[in-house]
């Protein structure tokens, strides 16, 4: 599917099939009308079907499904003209066609039947509040050598992003520091080493896990802690 919010600014969604049978759903952004594409986010063995923008929450959703071990229906939105997508919990687990707003609604439709409805002014904006700690899934995943991993934080907090073995042995430390508002995107190899030229790893295919821990700025309430496995193949 594509889409223009104007004479410049669009957006291509669908699915890519690199030959290795990992099928990943992209949303590539365009600035230039079209001359020139980059990657802004994207769903392992799945597919972005739909993008719509909501005028009422100023910013834009996308619908589809993928994920590992079970693909299930996927829901992105992004406040900031679609350069970074956070997902939100999505209520039902099939496949995820088509996405549209009206004024004040937005509605859904999905395999066998399914039609979701939320009004603009509360039901999504509460689902967004829910989901404002957000560690999502890694992509592609399986990965080889390397795989992203988005995390959104609501407000100032001190995060650490942390990799793990199945024997919970910690591999490396990927963020250490504290952080302003806002969606995050980091990249992990299965081979690499630290900057000070430390521990070094060229990881074995198998199990491995990434726990997100924030912490206030401030020492006062709202800590979040979350761990996503993933899935290393060589």
């Amino acid at each position: 599917m594509i889409y223009f919010l104007d004479s410049l600014t669009g957006f291509v969604c669908g699915y890519e099939n690199h030959g290795t049978g990992n099928i990943n759903g992209p949303i590539y952004k365009t600035s230039d009308g079209g001359f020139s594409w980059y990657l802004v986010a994207s769903v392992g063995y799945g597919a972005f079907a739909s993008l719509a923008y909501c005028s009422g929450t100023n910013s834009l959703y996308a619908v589809g499904n993928g994920g590992s071990p079970a693909v299930v229906g996927q829901i992105r939105k992004s406040t900031d003209i679609g350069n970074n997508w956070f997902e939100i919990e999505c209520p039902t687990t099939e496949y995820l066609n088509r996405v549209t707003f009206t004024e004040d609604k937005g509605w859904i439709v999905g395999g066998n039947g399914t039609i979701l409805t939320s009004l603009v002014s509360s039901s999504v904006e509460e689902t967004d509040y829910l989901s404002e700690f957000n560690l999502s899934q890694n992509y592609p995943n399986p990965f080889n050598p390397a795989t992203i991993i988005n995390y959104q934080i609501p407000k100032l907090n001190f995060v650490t992003l942390k990799v793990y073995d199945v024997l919970g042995r910690e591999i490396t430390t990927l963020v250490d520091e504290e952080k302003p508002a806002g969606s995050y995107q980091v990249e992990f190899s299965a081979i690499g080493g630290s900057a000070s030229g430390g521990d070094v790893w060229n990881l074995p295919s198998g199990i491995y896990f990434y726990r997100l821990q924030v912490y206030p700025a401030n020492g006062g309430a709202g800590s979040f802690v979350e761990t996503k496995k993933m899935v290393l193949l060589r």
